[in-house]
C-alpha cells in the first residue's frame, strides 16, 4: 500500500513540482507567463459518491488530484505579482485501460453501474 501511495505521488505532484520548479525562476524574471497544471475532477471535494469513489483502489490518485489543486492555488497567489497566470485544469474520466479495470471492478462491486462507462462518455473532457 505504501509503495502504491509513494508512486503515484512522485508521479503526480512531485513529477508537477519538479516540472514548475524548472521554468519558475525565469517566468518571474521574465515578469511573464502562463503554468497550467492538470489535475482531475476527482480531485475536487467529493459529492456523496461513496460507491463510484470509495475504497481504497483510488484513494491515492483522488488525493495527489487534490494536492494538485491546492498547489496551483498557492502557486497561482506566490506567482500573481510578476504576472504569471497559474491554472488547473481538471478533466473528467478518460477512457483508457486503466478506467476500464476500474469499470469492470465497479461492475462487481456496484452492479447497477454495468454498462454504464460508454468511451464517449468519458471522452469530453476538456
Amino acid at each position: 500500500m505504501e509503495a502504491d501511495w509513494n508512486a503515484t505521488w512522485n508521479v503526480n505532484v512531485l513529477g508537477t513540482v519538479n516540472t514548475i520548479s524548472a521554468v519558475r525562476d525565469h517566468m518571474q524574471e521574465q515578469r511573464h507567463g502562463k503554468i497550467i497544471i492538470v489535475s482531475s475532477q476527482g480531485g475536487r471535494p467529493p459529492a456523496g459518491s461513496a460507491g463510484m469513489w470509495g475504497g481504497t483502489v483510488q484513494q491515492t490518485f483522488l488525493i495527489s488530484k487534490s494536492a494538485l489543486i491546492q498547489y496551483m492555488h498557492h502557486l497561482a497567489i506566490e506567482m500573481g505579482p510578476f504576472n504569471v497566470n497559474v491554472k488547473a485544469v481538471c478533466p473528467g474520466t478518460l477512457w483508457t485501460p486503466m478506467w476500464e479495470k476500474i469499470a469492470a471492478n465497479h461492475a462487481v462491486v456496484n452492479p447497477e453501474l454495468a454498462g454504464l462507462e460508454p468511451p464517449e462518455f468519458f471522452a469530453r473532457t476538456v
